[in-house]
């Protein structure tokens, strides 16, 4: 029978023997059994810039309607400006 178990998210690296090593102990038994997936970040922080992301979206063809004329339905003098110092409390 299949019960649920907790799940535990931490980060990792890979050896050199391309083991994976956690960053912190699991609270777990030795020689539990476990399912493991594996999510590869960049080399840095394992963040993207802002700059990057921006270049990657304006490639990407889900965003491409955004360049089309009858989606601009707005101008400039419409609205009211966002005023972060109103929200800046939450």
């Amino acid at each position: 029978m299949l019960t649920m178990s907790k799940i535990f998210r931490t980060t990792g690296r890979i050896n050199k023997s391309k083991g994976l090593i956690l960053a912190e102990p699991m609270p777990l038994e030795e020689g539990m059994s476990v399912d493991v997936m594996i999510i590869p970040t960049a080399p840095d922080d394992g963040d993207i810039s802002e700059a990057e992301w921006l270049s990657a979206a304006a490639r990407n063809p889900v965003f491409a309607d955004w360049n089309d004329p009858e989606e601009d339905i707005y101008s400039p003098d419409e609205g009211v400006p966002f005023d972060e110092h109103r929200y800046s409390h939450y």
